[in-house]
């Protein structure tokens, strides 16, 4: 018992100082990124027209790691892939769209070789990796609408089945920066082609990469996969809405160089802007909007800040250390609605001015310094069964922690 209670004071005691301390934001003076279901549909029709299946939409530098934002489409598949893919450096982040799929998932792989530089998914998307034959006690999961995956770097993934057709977001989260970037302009620009490669420009292009066939150690040494299904996601929601809540982590795991933590949040609706902007210095986030629409603002330059205290729920358990700011200076506003995509670098101010009626999003968080706690499978059950009030951030059910919670005791 008395190891338990030091533990819990040493702890509170961290986050105490986790707040206090002010943090240089890892990506400074960083725009946020916005894109566009128009354009994520784009890639979907061209993947279609063409037989293409993983296309990269955008990948930003967020500070300590990039990011990346791609589009898969998968059409029916009644035997499994001819191999399992694993990708040394780049860990993954599934949210499906549309369909249903069978999908395998383990560390422990069978007669591995090494993906070719002349792929373009080792190029351009996933970095390094191999092809293997199979998985040593490999976990089948049934992906439908609204199921989330993570696919930390160095685990095997292998498609069994597609009934008709899966579509996803990808998220990839890139510490080693080891894939190129991919701006607006160069996306538009990359839809104006077939996005198919000749074998003699894949040859050329893979000639000047050749670095990335070699062998790479994975970030994550036999690392599990995380599957989250719909129906976890949505009883948050239900929650939320229940209890006046609006950020809730469903699960935070660990890929080897940095913690990623899956969240959903709903906001009901807003006539004028939040009392408050919010920044937070070492945690990056991803919104990919599931319903509602909204206005939001985002920029770097922050007027007025003042440090966000180890009371509140979003500084101990999902975005770290940060600040609340008065106003955004040069702020630029953004009409997002279902399907579109943000990208939040850490440092970067985001405000909420209006909400239509609610909006619901999942969110992706990207920690590389790994300053919030993790949350398991069994953490988010037990957490289902309470009311959710201690450990969701924001609306008018959530409750800051007592002030005990944050001091260390003697």
């Amino acid at each position: 018992m008395r190891t338990a209670i030091f533990g819990v004071t040493a702890l509170a005691a961290a986050f105490c100082v986790l707040a206090a301390q002010e943090y240089e934001p890892t990506c400074r003076m960083c725009p946020g990124t916005y894109i566009a279901k128009s354009e994520i549909d784009a890639y979907v029709k061209r993947a279609i027209a063409n037989g293409l299946t993983d296309q990269q939409v955008r990948a930003v530098d967020i500070g300590k790691s990039n990011l990346g934002v791609g589009v898969v489409y998968r059409g029916k598949l009644t035997n499994p892939e001819a191999s399992v893919a694993e990708h040394d450096l780049v860990s993954e982040v599934y949210h499906i769209i549309e369909g249903r799929a069978t999908l395998v998932l383990g560390a422990d792989l069978v007669g591995k070789q090494r993906r070719p530089a002349t792929l373009k998914t080792v190029r351009l998307q996933n970095g390094p990796g191999n092809g293997a034959k199979a998985m040593r006690d490999g976990v089948a999961y049934d992906l439908g609408p609204g199921d989330v995956v993570v696919i930390p770097a160095g685990t095997g993934h292998q498609f069994t089945k597609v009934d008709d057709r899966i579509v996803y977001l990808m998220v990839r989260i890139d510490p080693d920066k080891i894939v190129p970037l991919k701006t607006e302009a160069e996306s538009k620009a990359d839809l104006q082609t077939t996005g198919e490669e000749t074998p003699e420009e894949a040859r050329a292009a893979g000639a000047k990469a050749a670095h990335l066939g070699k062998e790479y150690e994975p970030t994550c040494n036999m690392c599990p996969g995380t599957y989250i299904p719909n129906s976890e996601i949505a009883a948050y929601v239900k929650r939320a809405i229940a209890n006046q809540l609006v950020d809730q982590q469903v699960r935070q795991v660990d890929i080897g160089k940095v913690n990623v933590g899956v969240a959903v949040v709903h906001r009901g609706k807003l006539a004028k802007a939040e009392a408050n902007v919010a920044e937070h210095d070492l945690v990056s986030e991803l919104y990919h909007v599931i319903d509602g629409s909204a206005t939001l603002k985002l920029g770097p330059d922050l007027v007025g800040k003042e440090r966000r205290p180890a009371t509140s729920t979003t500084v101990r358990l999902l975005n770290g250390p940060g600040n609340n700011a008065r106003d955004i200076r040069n702020g630029v506003s953004y009409e997002i609605k279902p399907g579109d995509v943000v990208i939040i670098p850490a440092g970067t101010g985001h405000q909420f001015t209006r909400i239509d009626d609610h909006i619901t999003y999942l969110m992706v968080r990207v920690d590389p310094d790994k300053v919030t706690p993790h949350k398991t499978e069994a953490d988010s059950k037990a957490d289902l069964q309470t009311d959710g009030r201690t450990t969701a951030s924001g609306g008018a059910g959530a409750v800051a922690a007592p002030a005990s919670a944050t001091k260390p005791t003697r």
